[in-house]
């Protein structure tokens, strides 16, 4: 599994560098020579990041923090995943600074 995060400008303005990239991923141009439309599986949007400023210090600030975690061994009996919510559930080394009470969305993809 391969993970791409791109980063978009003008999505405020009728998400313009989204489509451009659809639309050239759609012609197969030369901008996005390589990359092969039939095996994205899931396209993510997030939103409302942005640079503040506090009394002069500059820092950013999200709404959300997104963790993406890939598993192996999904296919015989979720393995992976259930190891990994064993070892939060006994806050174990292996997830030490997770907060599991934090954790508002789980979203499994089947490909």
């Amino acid at each position: 599994m391969q993970l791409v995060v791109i980063v978009f400008t003008g999505e405020a303005w009728g998400y313009l560098g989204s489509r451009r990239f659809l639309l050239e991923l759609d012609q197969q141009s030369d901008a996005v020579r390589g990359l092969n439309s039939s095996l994205i599986q899931l396209v993510m949007e997030i939103g409302s990041t942005g640079k503040g400023f506090s009394q002069g210090n500059k820092a950013f600030f999200a709404h959300t923090q997104l963790v993406v975690i890939v598993f192996t061994g999904e296919a015989w009996g979720y393995l992976g995943s259930r190891r990994f919510l064993l070892e939060l559930d006994q806050q174990s080394d292996a997830v030490r600074g997770l907060n599991s009470s934090l954790i508002q969305l789980v979203f499994f993809s089947f490909g």
